[in-house]
């Protein structure tokens, strides 16, 4: 797995990200000393597939304990994702996956950008992202119009933030997957879902 990273500096980010969804495909996360998914080989990078992910996710949170407000104590001796590497590579492996996803369901062109770069040629960004180190290291999509979706910020929302009933990657994707790219860039609805998954 190690070399999965190395080899990054030789490709693309569009490459790199394929790569990366790839390993949770191929079972490669049980290289990360997290439980493995169990269902690698169902994934299909379809719409559905989020599903499985999901239920991965929620069940890897489920074995934490959650504090007063919700979320899940990441800095806990018991959390395996409290070293910030193994956290980053965790992001990037299932991120990947879900945003490999929603470029291939949505209406129109998604790239892959690694944040910080974006953050400091468009700063104004700085604040719909905060001040999370993971997220601000971590890889959102671009479109066109330098409009961003952060698979990353969803798994962050899902393992460790306070729970949205039954949101998460399947009923976020598919609220993406059902917009014309017109629509999406007319009223507020990038604005809402950014404030919801930062």
């Amino acid at each position: 797995m190690e070399d999965a990273w190395k080899s990054s500096e030789s490709l693309s980010t569009n490459e790199f990200m394929a790569d990366a969804a790839a390993l949770l495909v191929d079972g490669g996360l049980s290289l990360l000393a997290v439980p493995a998914f169990p269902e690698a080989g169902s994934l299909d990078y379809t719409l559905d597939s989020l599903q499985l992910v999901d239920a991965y996710l929620r069940k890897f949170r489920a074995d934490f304990p959650e504090a007063e407000d919700g979320t899940v104590d990441m800095q806990s001796d018991d959390y395996p994702l409290r070293d910030s590497k193994l956290l980053n590579k965790f992001l990037v492996v299932i991120g990947a996956y879900a945003g490999e996803v929603i470029r291939r369901v949505v209406k129109w062109e998604l790239n892959w950008i690694f944040l910080e770069d974006l953050l400091v040629e468009v700063p104004e960004y700085a604040k719909n992202i905060g001040h999370h180190r993971p997220l601000r290291m971590a890889y959102s999509l671009i479109d066109c119009e330098k409009r961003l979706i952060l698979p990353f910020g969803i798994v962050l929302t899902i393992l460790v933030g306070p729970k949205r009933g039954g949101e998460g990657l399947y009923s976020t994707v598919g609220t993406l997957s059902a917009l014309e790219f017109g629509a999406r860039m007319s009223g507020n609805w990038w604005r809402e879902e950014t404030e919801l998954y930062h």
